[in-house]
Formats: structure tokens, sequence, C-alpha cells
């Protein structure tokens, strides 16, 4: 028991196995809804049934009002984002990583070379940009698009064929943002099949 203060009664200090008990419970019913946002597939499922849906196709400018600018980056798209903004045509696309999805899908012409337009995802919206310029100086660049939005791509090798090549993004948004990313580009020449569903 715990010693009395001030002329109170003495009151029972609870035990370890008490407060270990209550702990444990709490945990066991506050554990599995830890993860509770409304959604049965866990945030990394692929193969989720009720997938996110498609970004809406916005200009530019649309795309990023209201966005703190300096902290957008291009995100991820799902074949069906790329297919509405630029068809099923053969394209290149830069990706963060091999295995990752792309950021830029760039239409591409006869012999699978880049040359736009192209679609990239910002602030959770398409934008389609349209082919600037394409550079042949010691490396080929291209340059793409959708004031106040512009990419450069610029790989280490000539765009075109399936082989992965190493290559840089650059990413401006007016005066606002100036932010670079290296990554991977390699180009699909044929159309994509899409599979039939029963």
């Amino acid at each position: 028991m715990a010693a009395a203060r001030d002329g109170m009664h003495p009151v029972a200090a609870p035990s370890w196995r008490a407060v270990t008990a209550g702990a444990l419970a709490l945990l066991l019913v506050a554990g599995p809804l830890a993860g509770c946002d409304g959604s049965d597939a866990p945030d990394d499922d692929l193969r989720a049934t009720n997938p996110p849906g498609i970004a809406r196709i916005l200009p530019a400018g649309q795309a990023i009002a209201g966005a703190d600018v300096p902290t957008l980056d291009p995100r991820t798209m799902r074949d069906a984002e790329i297919r509405l903004a630029i068809g099923d045509g053969p394209l290149c696309a830069f990706h963060y990583a091999r295995a990752g999805r792309p950021v830029l899908a760039v239409s591409a012409g006869p012999g699978g070379a880049a040359q736009g337009p192209a679609v990239v995802k910002l602030n959770g919206h398409l934008v389609i940009l349209q082919p600037h310029t394409v550079t042949q100086e010691a490396a080929p660049a291209l340059r793409l698009a959708a004031e106040p939005l512009r990419i450069t791509l610029a790989p280490t090798g000539p765009m075109g064929g399936e082989a992965w090549r190493e290559a840089n993004m650059m990413l401006e948004i007016g005066e606002a943002l100036r932010v670079g990313y290296r990554g991977y580009v390699a180009c699909r020449p044929e159309p994509r099949v899409r599979p039939r569903h029963s």
C-alpha cells in the first residue's frame, strides 16, 4: 500500500501485473486500427481491387495552382494515365529507378526516338507537354514545355531502343523551381498490348 499523505487514507498502488495487462489489452484493441484509412488494400499493393482513380489532365498553370511549388516533384504514373494523355503508341519513359513506374512519358516516332508530346504528373494532375527543342550537342537532350513548366530530358546516349540508359531530367517551373533528377530512360518502339478482359 502507498503511504498516506496529508491525512488522506492510504491508497493501494496498482500492481505491475494490472498495469501490464491493461497496456496489453489497449494494444490488442488499438493495434489493428492503427492503419485504418477507409481502404481495404495496403498502400503498396499493386494489385489492389480498388486502385486509386486516374488523374485528370489539366493545363500546367491549373495543375500547380495552390501547390507549394518548391516542394513539387514529378510522381509516378500508371499505364492507364499515360494512355489517357498520349495514347497507346511507342514511347520513351524516364524512371527514378529501373523497377519503378515512369514519371515522364514521351511519345516516340518511327525508329523509337522520343519526339513528344509528353506527360508528367504534378500535384496529383497530369500535364501534357509539347516538344520545344531537341539538341544533338555532346549528348542529345529533349526539351518539353507547357508554360510555366519546362522539362529537359538528357540521356547519356541517343534515345531510342529498349536498352536502359542513365539520364538526367531537369524540371523548371517559372522562376520558383529548378531541380534535377537522376534516373533511367528506356524506349518501347512497339505499341503496348493491353490484356483482353472476358
